[in-house]
């Protein structure tokens, strides 16, 4: 309950970088089977949900900080063309149901999918300048 009243803040507050300290050991585990019934998994879950939800996009920027950054997922990929784009799976599944996968597509050919209400995937160099944009 706690964690959904977060949630709720966050998109109250309309634009915001969120910073997770320690985000191996907040975050959880997508696995647990650390005899934690389960918890762990369900923390995972509901954190990556919120991360992911594309209405927050570039509204709610995530900074997670870690001494095991080896432990986090992370939603940056290279293009076939060698540019950096944030998103979170190694494909890319468009609107009108193509798939393509990042590491075989130029920016450009990803850069025309329609990811759902006429968004489009983003590189990082304009991941920077929307949070840029949102600060005062």
């Amino acid at each position: 309950a706690n964690l959904e009243k977060i949630f709720r803040l966050l998109r109250a507050l309309q634009r915001c970088y969120v910073f997770v300290d320690e985000a191996d050991q907040t975050l959880g585990r997508r696995d647990s089977g650390d005899g934690d019934s389960g918890l762990s998994g369900r923390i995972y879950s509901m954190m990556a949900q919120e991360m992911s939800k594309t209405e927050n996009r570039g509204r709610l920027i995530w900074i997670l900080a870690s001494s095991r950054p080896d432990l986090i997922e992370v939603d940056l990929h290279v293009t076939d063309d060698g540019r950096l784009v944030l998103w979170h799976d190694d494909d890319v599944h468009g609107a009108d149901g193509t798939k393509h996968l990042i590491a075989t597509s130029s920016l450009e050919v990803l850069q025309r999918i329609d990811i759902g209400d006429g968004q489009r995937i983003i590189t990082l160099e304009t991941g920077i300048e929307i949070a840029r944009g949102h600060c005062q």
